[in-house]
């Protein structure tokens, strides 16, 4: 394995053991949507961990096999936990299907988060790809 990419897994492990460190720090409410959002957050670090340790034994094939489960995790964990609203995430807990199409969240996700009349990108992705915060805080869905 080249020497950039052990630098770059390195620098990734740190990123992610920060993130676990401050998810771990706090106490979280128990409401169905802090747990189901925690949840998924929790499954798309541990897939990521998982991911690092695959490339590091050189098994690149099955490591790039989890990147769309965590893919998938962060988006149905920051979708649930800022625009469901309070019927969503009944039904999906009572029936296990996701009652939107992953285009359906990344609109809803983006349209959340974004900061009309900026300059600024405050799209979900920009957000996640740049590590500014995005917190849970909508408690009625993006569907108001």
């Amino acid at each position: 394995m080249q020497d950039a990419t052990v630098q770059r897994l390195d620098r990734t492990d740190v990123a992610i053991g920060r993130a676990k460190s401050i998810l771990s720090a706090h106490g979280y409410r128990t409401d169905e949507r802090t747990v189901m959002f925690i949840g998924f957050v929790s499954q798309a670090i541990e897939d990521h961990e998982s991911m690092s340790l695959l490339c590091r034994s050189d098994r690149f094939g099955s490591a790039f096999k989890l990147a769309r489960s965590t893919f998938d995790c962060l988006y149905r964990g920051v979708w649930l936990g800022s625009c469901a609203t309070d019927d969503q995430i009944k039904s999906y807990i009572a029936s296990d299907k996701f009652p939107v199409k992953m285009t359906q969240m990344a609109q809803d996700i983006d349209r959340h988060y974004s900061s009309a009349g900026s300059d600024e990108d405050f799209s979900w992705t920009s957000r996640l790809v740049s590590g500014r915060p995005f917190p849970v805080t909508n408690t009625q869905g993006c569907y108001r």
